[in-house]
């Protein structure tokens, strides 16, 4: 089984769903993947999955304005502020503004110029998903877009 404990800058380090029925997410992933869930934050709702006792994702329950479920890449990062300054001046808008996870680590949530959504993550003590790339993990996320020469820019 593999182990992850550090990521380089630019390279996808985790993902978490957004879902308006986490409860039937949890159980849903629970049954496929195998998952175990931590109990869910007080104030958030967030829970954090696991398999085989290792980080995987997380869920959460979904902000009002999303009427669907969507997956979240995290990119690592070195520097949050420095990577926000220069997405920002690459065409990025801020979605939500660097969110502070304890000693884990610290996010942001970012647009790229068509508006898709994109986590920068600035690792702590947690470099995010310690499991990956094998059965019942994250093992990819991929970009769909129609102005690919914009996104390749970005």
């Amino acid at each position: 089984m593999s182990r992850r404990t550090q990521y380089a800058p630019g390279v996808p380090c985790w993902v978490e769903s957004l879902h308006p029925d986490p409860l039937a997410a949890r159980s849903f992933y629970a049954d496929l993947f195998e998952w175990a869930f931590d109990d869910p934050a007080p104030l958030t709702g967030r829970c954090v999955a696991r398999r085989h006792g290792r980080l995987v994702a997380a869920l959460e329950p979904a902000p009002g304005t999303l009427a669907n479920a969507v997956w979240l890449t995290h990119v690592s990062v070195a520097e949050l502020e420095r990577s926000l300054e220069l997405a920002l001046a690459a065409g990025a808008a801020i979605l939500a503004p660097v969110r502070e996870r304890g000693a884990a680590g610290r996010a942001a949530v970012i647009a790229d110029p068509e508006g898709v959504a994109l986590a920068l993550w600035e690792a702590g003590s947690c470099a995010a998903a310690e499991v990956r790339d094998e059965p019942g993990a994250w093992w990819m996320s991929a970009l769909h877009t129609a102005q690919p020469e914009t996104a390749a820019a970005f």
